[in-house]
């Protein structure tokens, strides 16, 4: 499980730079359409946090089920792990580019 929370540490360091990044006050895009489209946005804290929040829950929940046999876990949740930081990392990088190009078209 080392693995999977070093994973979910990670997912926190690169928030706290996405939300150096983006303006206070910014609406961030938390979800696209089939042609890129943002089709909702949340709070900039909210947005930056879900996703590591949510990884913490999951992994906490499969820590608890597991119990004893936390060894025999350790492997798919350091896949899922990885996973939530693979999406997060694409997540951000997308919202980024989408507040990146509304700033552009302001000017």
């Amino acid at each position: 499980m080392i693995i999977a929370w070093t994973f979910v540490g990670l997912m926190f360091v690169v928030s706290a730079l996405s939300l150096a990044r983006t303006p206070a006050g910014a609406r961030v895009a938390m979800q696209w359409d089939v042609r890129w489209r943002v089709t909702w946005r949340a709070p900039r804290l909210l947005a930056v946090a879900f996703s590591p929040v949510l990884a913490v829950l999951v992994l906490s929940f499969m820590q608890v089920l597991a119990g004893a046999r936390i060894e025999a876990a350790s492997l798919i949740a350091s896949v899922i792990g990885a996973t939530f930081f693979l999406v997060h990392i694409v997540h951000l990088y997308a919202a980024i580019r989408e507040l990146d190009r509304e700033a552009r078209a302001k000017r």
